[in-house]
């Protein structure tokens, strides 16, 4: 006596045939009226339904012929009560999963994993069960029917490094690695605890004055740990005229004689 396909409220009995047998006969749980009848040899099998989920039966199977009836066989069977899958999780690197061992769910139902990526990293949820849904650190699957996995990735995230322009000069701002080359307000992205160099070149007649927000430096170059959002800004005025200086005329006569260096 085997179980139906889960949820399914039967028990399939099976025998192998009896020679010169002429009818089987199959009881119950110690019944005394056959559930099974049948002078028909030819058919070796019959489903008894329908049964309580999950309960247990015993059955005996008599063979008849010209020469009687045959000792009873017994077999016995629990019918199943709800189907059962497994669900097998895993997560890549940079990040983990849990529960994180094999899973048995019943039919339909869905199951929540807490997914934790580390610092500077995204997760995204993929594998052969049902698409769920990720929410926070919580992915709830769609409902099983079947054997299927749940495969957790992490993404390393990228930043925007954000540079201004101040003052009453010009210049250019450049980074290394690539990606900041500008002389006005510009954006580059760059992945998670990058080390970004930024350097400035003032344009003729200009001095870079300082950086501010995440550079605090006066100098050039200034360097920016990318673990999340940055923004800078790099300061350049108008060249001061330098050499400015008064100087006497000969003597007696009534002036001054100023002068200064090229800008």
């Amino acid at each position: 006596a085997s179980p139906s396909l889960c949820s399914n409220n039967w028990l399939n009995l099976s025998w192998n045939a009896v020679p010169l047998a002429t009818r089987y006969q199959v009881y119950r749980d110690g019944g005394t009226t056959p559930i099974y009848d049948s002078t028909d040899v030819s058919v070796l099998a019959f489903s008894d339904s329908p049964l309580v989920l999950g309960s247990t039966h015993t059955y005996t199977l008599t063979a008849s012929g010209a020469g009687g009836t045959s000792p009873p066989a017994r077999a016995s069977g629990t019918v199943s009560s709800l189907c059962t899958y497994t669900i097998t999780p895993s997560a890549g690197a940079n990040g983990a999963i849990s529960p994180s061992t094999p899973q048995t769910v019943t039919k339909d139902a869905t199951k929540t994993f807490t997914v934790t990526a580390n610092a500077g990293y995204s997760a995204s949820v993929g594998g052969t069960c049902p698409t769920g849904v990720l929410s926070g650190t919580a992915y709830t699957t769609g409902a099983i029917t079947e054997d299927c996995t749940v495969v957790a990735s992490f993404s390393t995230n990228v930043y925007a490094l954000s540079v201004a322009f101040a003052g009453s000069g010009a210049g250019t701002v450049t980074s290394s690695p690539p990606g900041v080359n500008c002389t006005a307000n510009c954006s580059a992205s760059f992945p998670f605890n990058t080390s970004v160099t930024l350097s400035v070149t003032p344009n003729a007649g200009s001095t870079f004055s300082s950086w501010s927000g995440a550079c605090t430096t006066s100098t050039s170059p200034c360097t920016v740990s990318m673990t999340q959002a940055r923004s800078v800004t790099a300061t350049f005025n108008i060249r001061t005229p330098s050499g400015f200086v008064a100087s006497p005329s000969l003597c007696s006569n009534n002036w001054l004689n100023l002068s200064w260096n090229a800008v």
